[in-house]
């Protein structure tokens, strides 16, 4: 994966699978309704597709590759909320 999945998810290493889950599932509702979305990085903001979703989810669920993802984790500078991902309506 090109991108850390937990940025994907808007989350940090110590989300317990079940937060991984519950927030998969809210932000792939919002992309099945038309909604555009983004996710923010250190290097900036990435839009948000069903596909690079479903793959961080994959990846989160797979302990040897969660761990490989928790040691390369990085906060995001200037974040509010780890759980903040911006919203905008599909055009």
């Amino acid at each position: 994966m090109v991108c850390n999945p937990f940025y994907v998810l808007g989350l940090t290493p110590t989300a317990r699978a079940a937060q991984v889950t519950l927030r998969f599932r809210a932000l792939r509702s919002d992309l099945r309704r038309g909604r555009s979305l983004t996710f923010t990085t250190p290097i900036g903001t990435q839009p948000l597709d069903l596909g690079l979703l479903g793959i961080a989810y994959a990846e989160l669920r797979d302990a040897d590759l969660r761990l490989e993802h928790e040691l390369r984790y990085v906060p995001v500078r200037g974040r509010t909320s780890v759980l903040s991902i911006v919203r905008t309506e599909a055009s």
